[in-house]
């Protein structure tokens, strides 16, 4: 991919940046691997984001 930066999440797992960002906006809130809720501690902002019930498909582990 054109833009092959990580990102490193707070439960240490990396992804590329770019997969795990629409993933994040758009897919769930957890961690692809360990399910580790990554907004849980940290208060949203007052639009909500969308999280779809279906997690078919991952973003790229890195």
């Amino acid at each position: 991919m054109a833009d092959d930066r990580v990102r490193t999440l707070s439960c240490n797992h990396e992804y590329h940046a770019e997969c795990i960002d629409i993933w994040l906006t758009s897919k769930s809130t957890q961690c692809p691997l360990c399910k580790h809720d990554l907004f849980g501690d940290v208060e949203m902002p007052s639009t909500r984001m969308s999280v779809s019930s279906s997690h078919s498909s991952s973003p790229c582990l890195r």
